[in-house]
């Protein structure tokens, strides 16, 4: 999670700190210092700066009581929402392997108003969780609503992780762009044969597009 957050940040940076350069952002820092140089830049970013200043003090605090206290006590001096610092805990959370914790800090009623701070976030923790905890991963997506397209496509492969085939048929219905809709059918095919949903597919009650897919597996 903190690779994909500073690589958002480094987009925004032609330099971060000592250690990174235009190939590649490396985490952590040298220093507090050079993170912190990082503000003294002009930047619309500056959310990310602190998101990864937050990240930052979860690390050397190792995330015990009193580093809790310390990150909150600074997320209200720089005035960051409460919402966010708890969304940088949850990226710590997982980055440690910590997947249950994390799902405990993440499925928090404010969650849905950090997609305006950082709208990319719902599929960098969605695909983390599904490799880690499949029944997490389909908790966290319907809880934070997929409101886009890559959203979609991922809730999808979701459900089908979970084996929800009837459920993710609905999704793929309910799709109404018509551009991508074949994409969508033939990830759609290919994921119930890697994940051997094949006989669960054919007999599913949706007519129409069982014979889509059966035209696909005769070709």
């Amino acid at each position: 999670m903190i690779d994909g957050m500073v690589a958002h940040l480094a987009k925004k940076q032609d330099f971060l700190w000592d250690g990174s350069n235009a190939d590649g952002w490396v985490y952590p820092p040298s220093s507090l210092k050079a993170l912190l140089k990082l503000y003294l830049k002009v930047s619309d970013e500056d959310h990310l700066i602190d998101c990864t200043l937050l990240y930052f003090l979860l690390d050397v605090s190792h995330f015990d009581q009193i580093g809790k206290d310390i990150l909150h006590g600074f997320s209200s001096v720089i005035s960051v929402p409460l919402s966010l610092t708890r969304l940088i805990e949850g990226f710590w959370l997982l980055d440690q392997k910590q997947t249950l914790a994390a799902l405990d800090v993440l499925l928090h009623p404010s969650f849905p108003l950090v997609r305006s701070w950082l709208p990319w976030h719902p599929v960098c923790i969605t695909k983390a969780l599904l490799n880690e905890e499949v029944q997490g991963a389909l908790k966290y997506i319907q809880f934070m609503r997929p409101a886009n397209l890559e959203e979609r496509k991922l809730h999808i492969a979701v459900l089908l992780h979970n084996r929800c085939i009837t459920e993710a048929l609905h999704v793929l219905r309910g799709q109404v762009c018509e551009d991508c809709i074949d994409e969508m059918v033939g990830d759609f095919f290919e994921s119930c044969l890697e994940l051997g949903l094949l006989k669960e597919l054919l007999i599913s009650p949706f007519r129409a597009e069982k014979q889509v897919f059966v035209g696909m597996l005769f070709n």
